[in-house]
C-alpha cells in the first residue's frame, strides 16, 4: 500500500522542485528547483491559502487570499541541488549544479 498524500499548496516553480525544508521552528519552508530559483514560503499563510482555496472560488476577484510565497531567489544559474537553514540562526544556505554555494 502506498501512503496517501494531500497535495496543500502548489509553489508555481516554473520546473520541478527538486528539494525541500522546514526551518528549525516549522515556520517557514524553502524550495529549491531545477528552474534556478528558490521560494521561502509562510506555512500558516500556505495553510490557510489552503483552507481558503478549498471553500471559495479560488478565481474570484473579490477573495483576498494571503500569499505564501515570501521572497523568490534567482542567484543560481543551474539547478539547485539542496538546500537547508541553519539550525539556530535565521539563515539558509544553497547549493546549485552551478558549483556554487548561497548564503541567504
Amino acid at each position: 500500500p502506498y501512503p496517501n498524500y494531500q497535495t496543500r499548496f502548489i509553489t508555481t516553480h516554473k520546473n520541478s522542485c527538486r528539494c525541500a525544508r522546514f526551518s528549525p521552528d516549522g515556520k517557514f519552508i524553502a524550495t529549491g528547483s531545477a528552474d534556478t530559483s528558490i521560494k521561502l514560503l509562510d506555512v500558516e499563510k500556505m495553510m490557510s491559502y489552503s483552507s481558503q482555496a478549498k471553500t471559495t472560488d479560488v478565481e474570484s476577484d473579490d477573495v483576498t487570499m494571503a500569499r505564501p510565497v515570501i521572497r523568490t531567489f534567482y542567484d543560481h544559474v543551474a539547478p539547485v541541488n539542496d538546500l537547508d537553514f541553519h539550525p539556530s540562526f535565521p539563515v539558509f544556505a544553497s547549493c546549485g549544479r552551478d558549483c556554487s554555494i548561497k548564503f541567504y
